[in-house]
């Protein structure tokens, strides 16, 4: 998590901690990110339906590049 907020700080005004990530990607859609122990949370908000698919695209891409060293496994929730 930390890495992927690193990552997009240079093109978003990226607030991040030890814990929790917020990436806003535009004035209508953003990342939450909330890490445990456990695991890692991610919220993709947006307005448009094909906006958040896009994103949740773009959010697996890097986090798989970044992940490489570690299995991954991604499991999405869409809500409406």
């Amino acid at each position: 998590m930390t890495q992927l907020a690193k990552h997009w700080s240079h093109r978003f005004a990226v607030t991040h901690d030890e814990q929790t990530a917020l990436i806003p990607f535009s004035d209508t859609s953003r990342c939450r990110m909330q890490a445990s122990a456990e695991r890692l949370s991610i919220v993709v908000e947006a307005e448009e339906a094909e906006t958040a698919e896009r994103l949740t695209g773009v959010v697996a891409e890097h986090l798989n590049r970044f992940a490489f060293k570690e299995p991954l496994v991604i499991s999405w929730s869409l809500r409406a």
